[in-house]
């Protein structure tokens, strides 16, 4: 399943599940085009935490995703999957997106000082929401 959110301002908020499918990265890329054409400047907050490792074919339609929206792209912010071996594939498709202005995590607090100097601050206290909510979700799971 891919969560896709956008309730405040340039901020859209991403979830991916530990699997997805091929028809869910199809709905998904319908959505963002929809969601996008009514932003002008987007700034992404992206949660791969969960995430499994992507089929090849998978993971190259997200990151063709990615160049897609790479024009909109005020800041990109991604935090890694738990599994070593889903962070290095995620860490590729944002570099192979071509677009300096995505970063990947390792943690929540430098993805905030990353991103804390463009949100407003419904942006931010939404930002925080989102990953409080995430961590809780997270927690409920175990």
């Amino acid at each position: 399943m891919i969560n896709l959110d956008h309730s405040v301002d340039r901020l859209v908020e991403i979830t991916f599940a530990a699997r997805v499918t091929d028809y869910e990265i199809e709905e998904f890329a319908s959505r963002m085009r929809r969601r996008l054409a009514s932003i002008a400047e987007v700034i992404f907050l992206v949660d791969f935490s969960g995430l499994q490792v992507l089929g090849s074919e998978q993971a190259q339609r997200i990151t063709a995703i990615m160049r897609e929206d790479n024009d909109n792209v005020a800041r990109s912010a991604f935090l890694l999957p738990r599994s070593a071996v889903s962070a290095l594939q995620t860490e590729r498709m944002i570099r192979s997106a071509g677009n300096p202005r995505r970063r990947a995590f390792l943690a929540v607090g430098e993805l905030f000082a990353w991103l804390d100097p463009i949100l407003n601050p419904r942006e931010l206290a939404r930002a925080h929401a989102f990953f409080e909510a995430e961590a809780a979700r997270s927690e409920a799971a175990r």
